[in-house]
């Protein structure tokens, strides 16, 4: 491998990043598995770049890869520039010196708060057990993929299996990863499991079902028109975020996380980087990892005082540890995101995370 993997919700706060989880563009052809949604981000920031939302008290710092509703304001200095990538794939080049309204540079989109879809998967995954770390619970482009999962203490050599309808491929390798190399490729369209046993006799059987799903040719030629699109534009460090998003929607989760994790890697440190990987790490049903994402989502928020990025992580990490049952420890998480959300004036979501304590407050 040319590298080491390390790979182990809600808007305004909800709107800076769960408008993120629905991203979609205008003008993609309708789909069965592309989902319309739509939004506008900031691409690049130089200077002084504040943003306003529907609900905050008054302005704030703005971030690279903050969300933007059409309803949102952002206020640039003189000297300051920023560039918002908008839902139809233009770039907006706000004007400096005054305040706008995201609607005059962006086309009106429709938003949601609706969450993407998460795995089956509703516990921390065993860590004793070889689980599936890639391709899971994911769509994949290609019919020979790379089949990565956990290293167990003291394994030599590791059984794997590919299973679909009507077949099954086997293979024995001494490392934690392998190359789908049956004679024929996996078929488009078509739903596999992979089940991995070391040969100290640990096994994902029973305990693990994770998988991936082959797209139609169709598909992928859809999805590559609209990566070298958005490849055009001039976006910054911001890029990987957007194409992450873009991979997202198609539910090409373990090619957005590829993605992100090599952006960390080569030194990317935008909260909203690891925002977006605790929330496909959630999704694809690896909650440890998400967990270790947001964590470090909401340290980096903390250091740059983003007191909507800390609210974001703080509640994402009370819905992970409320889908795991933790409900105690949602609630402090919960109760914590309040408590920012009071601070930027937010007093509807105030109201809704109250009432979503209260709830679990009953059920302890």
């Amino acid at each position: 491998m040319s590298r080491t993997w390390k790979w182990m919700k809600r808007g305004q706060g909800r709107v800076a990043f769960s408008l993120l989880l629905g991203l979609m563009f205008a003008g993609l052809p309708s789909s069965s598995w592309a989902n319309q949604e739509q939004l506008n981000f900031i691409s690049d920031i130089s200077g002084d770049v504040q943003v306003k939302r529907r609900n905050w008290f008054g302005y704030r710092r703005a971030y690279p890869g903050d969300g933007l509703s059409s309803e949102d304001r952002l206020r640039l200095g003189s000297d300051a520039s920023a560039k918002v990538s908008c839902n139809n794939l233009d770039v907006w080049q706000v004007p400096a010196g005054r305040e706008s309204q995201v609607s005059e540079g962006c086309p009106a989109a429709r938003e949601s708060l609706g969450d993407p879809g998460r795995s089956d998967t509703r516990s921390f995954i065993d860590p004793t057990i070889p689980y599936l770390i890639s391709p899971r619970n994911t769509s994949i482009a290609t019919t020979r993929p790379t089949l990565r999962w956990n290293a167990i203490e003291g394994a030599t050599r590791y059984r794997v299996q590919i299973r679909g309808p009507r077949f099954e491929w086997t293979t024995q390798v001494e490392e934690t990863e392998v190359v789908y190399s049956g004679e024929e490729p996996l078929r488009r369209g078509i739903r596999y499991r992979v089940f991995v046993t070391a040969d100290s006799g640990v096994s994902t059987q029973g305990k693990d079902r994770a998988g991936f799903t082959v797209l139609d040719e169709a598909d992928v030629r859809e999805i590559e028109t609209q990566v070298a699109r958005l490849q055009q534009q001039p976006l910054g460090e911001t890029s990987a975020i957007l194409l992450a998003h873009l991979y997202r929607r198609y539910n090409l989760n373990a090619k957005a996380i590829e993605l992100l994790e090599e952006a960390i890697e080569d030194g990317n440190r935008i909260t909203a980087t690891y925002q977006l990987l605790g929330e496909l790490y959630e999704q694809v049903g690896l909650s440890r990892h998400a967990r270790e994402r947001y964590e470090t989502a909401l340290e980096l928020a903390s250091a740059q005082e983003n007191l909507a990025g800390e609210a974001l992580a703080r509640e994402s990490l009370g819905a992970l540890h409320q889908s795991l049952g933790e409900l105690s420890t949602a609630v402090e998480w919960f109760d914590a995101a309040r408590e920012d959300y009071r601070g930027l004036g937010d007093e509807e979501r105030v109201h809704e995370l109250s009432a979503e304590i209260r709830d679990l407050q009953q059920r302890i």
